[in-house]
C-alpha cells in the first residue's frame, strides 16, 4: 500500500512502540512546514531511494489528515528529481510508479543537487520549503535541524528534514511492516542508491547465492559500502 491507513499506522506502533516517537516527530515537522509556508509553497525532493520513499509516504499521510486529498481537492506535490547521468532503469520505473498514488508533479533534472535545486526553484518560484529525506548518518548532515535553511552559496530555500533521526532499521521497519512499495534494487543487495557508475550491491550482503536484500544489513555504518568508483 503506497499510503498507509491510520489503522495500519496504529498497528505499526503497537508492534514497534519505539517508532512512535520517530513518527510523531516526522509528522510534527511536516505539519509545521505546511502551517508556516502554506501547501502551495512546500515541495519535495524525491529520488526513488528508501529514505525518500518513507518521506513521501509520511507527507501523503499528513496531506490526507489535513484534508488536501479529497474528492474536491486533488493537490499535486511539486517534486524535484535530480537524476544521475547514468541512472538505474529500476529507479526510473519505480519513480514512475509513485507519481499517481502520491500525486507527484515531477521536475526531472540531470546534474548536481545544487544546480537541480536552482533550476527547480526558478521554474517553481512559489516554493519556499522543500522536504528532503536526509538522515544524520548521511554525509554533511550530522548538524542539521528539522527546518534548516540551505547553506551559503546555495539557492535559498528552507530544507525540511522530517526523518533526520531515523535509523537504517527504522526505515526498513516502516517500509516492510506497512508493505509500502520500494525500489526493487534493494531486494538485490543494494543499500544506498546512486548511479550505475558508482553503485554496486553491498559487499556485506554477499551470500553463497548472490546478495541478501538490503534489510538484512545489521551494521548501519556499512550502509554506503556499495557506493564506490568503478
Amino acid at each position: 500500500m503506497f499510503v498507509p491507513s491510520e489503522a495500519d499506522l496504529d498497528a505499526l506502533v503497537a508492534q514497534h512502540p519505539l517508532l512512535k516517537r520517530r513518527l510523531d516527530e516526522a509528522f510534527s515537522t511536516i505539519e509545521h512546514a505546511l502551517d508556516k509556508y502554506g501547501i502551495d509553497a512546500v515541495g519535495m525532493s524525491f529520488n526513488g531511494g528508501k529514505d525518500c520513499t518513507v518521506l513521501v509516504a509520511l507527507f501523503a499521510i499528513v496531506l490526507r489528515r489535513k484534508g488536501f486529498w479529497t474528492k474536491d481537492n486533488d493537490h499535486l506535490v511539486e517534486t524535484l528529481y535530480v537524476g544521475s547521468a547514468h541512472p538505474f532503469d529500476e529507479v526510473g520505473s519505480f519513480i514512475e510508479e509513485c507519481v499517481r498514488p502520491y500525486r507527484l508533479k515531477i521536475t526531472t533534472i540531470v546534474g548536481s543537487m545544487k544546480d537541480g535545486l536552482a533550476q527547480f526553484l526558478k521554474e517553481q518560484p512559489r516554493i519556499k520549503a522543500v522536504l528532503i529525506g536526509t538522515r544524520r548518518t548521511d554525509p554533511y548532515c550530522a548538524d542539521l535541524k528539522p527546518l534548516h535553511m540551505t547553506d551559503h552559496g546555495w539557492p535559498e530555500v528552507m530544507r525540511v528534514n522530517p526523518i533526520l533521526d531515523w535509523s537504517y532499521a527504522d526505515i526498513w521497519t516502516f517500509l516492510r511492516t506497512l508493505d509500502v512499495p520500494y525500489c526493487s534494487l534493494y531486494d538485490d543487495g543494494y543499500t544506498s542508491l546512486g548511479g550505475t557508475e558508482n553503485t554496486i550491491p553491498n559487499p556485506a550482503l554477499k551470500s553463497e547465492t548472490g546478495y541478501l536484500p538490503a534489510y538484512f544489513l545489521e551494521d548501519e555504518t556499512q550502509e554506503r559500502d556499495g557506493r564506490v568508483k568503478r
